[in-house]
């Protein structure tokens, strides 16, 4: 079964931000299509399979039901609800990101 992805607006600034950032501040645009291209894989991974990362090991969002994926040295905060995963962040993994949720 393939699901649906949605991803929230929030989530899509973040990746957004990360994208211009990495192409247009350190002028790595191979850098930034890296990035997509990382995004775009494990978006596709998701689609097949839902679940196939646990819940976050990051007590905080675990019992909010985050799970998340690696992108490069970023972290993808998602949901999976009935039939939709609903991508929520996007972090550096170097951030809080728990703080900030």
């Amino acid at each position: 079964m393939t699901y649906n992805v949605v991803i929230l607006k929030s989530a899509r600034y973040e990746y957004e931000s990360i994208v211009g950032y990495l192409a247009q501040i350190l002028m790595n645009p191979r850098a930034a299509g890296n990035f997509v291209a990382e995004f775009e894989y494990q978006l596709d991974l998701l689609r097949e399979q839902s679940l196939l990362r646990p819940l976050s090991h990051i007590r905080e969002l675990a019992t909010r039901n985050y799970r998340s994926f690696p992108v490069n040295n970023y972290a993808c905060l998602y949901k999976f609800e009935r039939d939709a995963i609903y991508i929520a962040h996007v972090f550096h993994q170097s951030q809080d990101y728990a703080r900030l949720i």
